[in-house]
């Protein structure tokens, strides 16, 4: 679905509501980024769910043999969230294992399926150290990947005390000039399912910065509306173990261009074979 809410309602209901768009820094920002940011593309992805050593190997071994074929020039890929289903080892090892296939950089971050109920992540931290919170520079941009995961509760949640101090002590560390790209698994785009309660909170630590995408997952299911002059969005999952909440069959990712500071995006949807509900599907 597509949120058609005006940047001026989104304000209204946002902590975003005391900057008028007219004077808001990144607009400004990133005119004059324009001729200096680098130029590349990228892949993004959501909800990929390992699950099963057997199955699910051959099952992403198409997965990422068809997102490099769809993106041959893809610099890094961006999975944002739900690694694995039930937060163990195995899974998140095992998706890990298969990573080099890609040949590129992985930026990854925990979802709720990442995450013990109490909120331990320790299985996650393992498997991917410095991956809870963290910050990449590329090609003069910016990008964020955030914990967005209490638990493993899949609604009514709220970002991590921890997650808002991290970003207290280390976005102002980087340029609010440079185009950013913004990076979790819960849903941050207002009037979204499973939206976290204090998604605003998190949204206004990038106010002043020049952000050019949000990406996040968690819904499976294709939303966009807009932050400042950034498309947020969530999108159809990746798994071979768990469906759409929107009814979609599809499934996929974004292949993503950076050119003049800005990004376009397009859904690729995997190959028929992998669309196929697998007999041991466990639906959301």
């Amino acid at each position: 679905m597509k949120t058609n809410l005006s940047r001026r309602d989104f304000f209204v209901r946002s902590s975003a509501a005391a900057i008028a768009a007219s004077l808001w820094p990144g607009r400004m920002f990133a005119d004059e980024a324009k001729g200096e940011a680098g130029e590349f593309d990228f892949i993004q992805v959501n909800d990929v769910h390992f699950t099963d050593p057997k199955k699910c190997p051959p099952w992403f071994e198409k997965a990422f043999a068809a997102m490099r074929e769809s993106a041959p020039k893809a610099e890094f890929l961006i999975v944002s969230g739900d690694l694995s289903s039930e937060n163990t080892d195995m899974e998140l090892g095992g998706l890990k294992d298969l990573f080099p296939l890609l040949k590129i950089p992985v930026h990854v971050m925990p979802g709720n399926h990442d995450t013990a109920a109490d909120g331990d992540q320790s299985h996650f931290e393992k498997n991917f150290p410095g991956a809870l919170n963290y910050a990449v520079e590329h090609r003069g941009w910016q990008l964020f990947c955030v914990n967005s995961a209490e638990s493993r509760a899949a609604e009514n949640t709220k970002i991590p005390a921890a997650t808002l101090a991290w970003c207290d002590d280390n976005v102002k560390k980087f340029d609010p000039k440079k185009p950013t790209i913004l990076s979790t698994h819960f849903p941050l785009g207002y009037a979204i399912a499973r939206r976290p309660k204090n998604a605003d909170a998190l949204l206004d630590k990038f106010k002043d910065f020049n952000v050019q995408a949000i990406f996040n997952g968690h819904w499976h299911g294709y939303s966009e509306m807009m932050f400042h002059d950034a498309p947020v969005t969530t999108d159809r999952c990746c798994s071979r173990h768990r469906s759409n909440h929107d009814g979609s069959p599809k499934k996929g990712w974004f292949v993503c261009e950076a050119r003049a500071g800005r990004i376009s995006r397009r859904f690729v949807c995997a190959p028929a074979e992998l669309l196929k509900p697998a007999k041991d599907s466990a639906g959301y």
